[in-house]
């Protein structure tokens, strides 16, 4: 079993980190001043060879990824969650603590740490009073590790998975392993949902602006992974892949999830990116059947 190195790929974390401080989002602007994500960004510039305010453009890509995953799990009705490689990402805790979610962010056992002393930095009164949050360290590959992160779940309820800027660092294998160990743990509740926005098709990531291919290299050269590697050849052998492990997709355009975005008041070209932003993010929600 391949395990990503988590000193490089915790170089993406920071970075997706900066760029949520530009919006709303609950303790980002917080998280990234504590990890000294304004490092990370710089860094990324620097080995792209693209100016800041141009790379700068990307900030309202990852608000609109994180809000349109709270938005699907708010309209699933379900009320245990499981996030892998959650990254920085505080959702957890502002789904526990402001919406009573039962809620268990995971990651590798470094970058688990490191949110677990992020909290204490926050003056955060932890255990939360409202709503059930932990971390805890797992390899989402291990599916072991998976079902022991949800062992404070009710198995007679339903769970939803969520993961978001994982599966672009995986080989074919490890997407296969990582699909039939989410299915498999589903399997194990009342049903549930996968909710990601990662899977991709070739066609989509070979139609990318020169900026845009540059930071893909940039971040390559980083993490010392091969960016989409898993990506799909067409839409039908995504299709497939979905139907052969029990999976009902549904499709969702991220923007359409999205009505109230701050981080565009960083953008001036704002106008002219969003429409081809909208079929660009998609967002898949697979249930298990």
């Amino acid at each position: 079993m391949i395990v990503p190195d988590h000193n490089k790929i915790s170089v993406t974390a920071k970075l997706v980190a900066y760029y949520r401080g530009f919006s709303d989002i609950p303790f980002a602007k917080d998280v990234s001043r504590l990890i000294e994500a304004s490092q990370a960004f710089e860094k990324l510039a620097v080995d792209s060879g693209i100016a800041a305010e141009q790379i700068l453009e990307f900030a309202p890509i990852f608000e609109i990824r994180y809000k349109s995953i709270v938005t699907l799990i708010r309209n699933s009705g379900i009320r245990q969650v499981l996030e892998l490689a959650s990254g920085f990402s505080l959702r957890g805790l502002a789904m526990a603590r402001d919406e009573g979610y039962s809620y268990v962010e995971s990651d590798l056992d470094d970058l688990t740490s490191e949110k677990t002393q992020i909290i204490h930095e926050l003056g955060i009164d932890y255990p939360l009073a409202n709503g059930v949050h932990h971390f805890a360290s797992v390899n989402a590959l291990d599916f072991d590790q998976l079902r022991a992160a949800t062992s404070s779940f009710d198995r007679n309820k339903p769970l939803v998975v969520v993961n978001e800027g994982l599966i672009q660092y995986f080989s074919v294998a490890e997407r296969q392993t990582l699909a039939r160990n989410v299915r498999r743990l589903l399997g194990e509740f009342a049903g549930g949902i996968w909710i990601t926005p990662d899977f991709t098709v070739k066609s989509d990531i070979e139609r990318v602006s020169v900026h845009r291919e540059r930071l893909r290299q940039a971040v390559m050269g980083m993490t010392d992974r091969k960016l989409y590697e898993s990506a799909f050849d067409t839409q039908e052998q995504m299709d497939a892949f979905f139907a052969e492990l029990g999976f009902a997709a549904t499709l969702h355009h991220q923007l359409d999830l999205t009505p109230h975005l701050a981080s565009i008041q960083n953008v001036v070209r704002w106008p002219y990116i969003q429409p081809r932003l909208r079929e660009r993010l998609k967002i898949w929600e697979l249930r298990s059947v």
